[in-house]
């Protein structure tokens, strides 16, 4: 990695992505540790059993990397009714929207959480 890693949590993801390979679980894309905190490729740990399903109680479980996006998109469902293909496409589109609102000034459109899904509203 060229980059310098300071932060306790950028060199707990740097560890993650050198374990998984740089590749994220959900959508089997590529995962970098370089870009803005806000990028929806940014990467992030996500709970393989979700903490809402495994209760409040239970260890952390198993950890795997996914990008921001796919994390927060998937929620709370089960990883075996994600489909990598679908999620590739939202992350793309959802990098697009984010880069043009980098480049152009857009305000971006507020995200609503609603079952697990997020719903752009206006």
């Amino acid at each position: 990695m060229s980059h310098v890693v300071k932060s306790k949590k950028a060199k707990a993801l740097a560890r993650l992505i050198e374990r998984e390979g740089g590749v994220c679980h959900i959508c089997k894309g590529e995962v970098t540790l370089g870009l803005d905190p806000g990028h929806p490729g940014y990467p992030s740990r996500d709970h393989v059993l979700p903490r809402s399903v495994a209760g409040k109680g239970s260890p952390g479980g198993i950890i795997a990397l996914a990008h921001r996006y796919c994390n927060s998109y998937r929620g709370n469902m089960p990883l075996h009714k994600c489909k990598a293909s679908l999620y590739r496409d939202k992350l793309n589109r959802a990098i697009w929207e984010y880069e043009l609102e980098q480049e152009h000034g857009y305000k971006k459109k507020r995200e609503e959480r609603k079952f697990g899904r997020i719903r752009l509203v206006d």
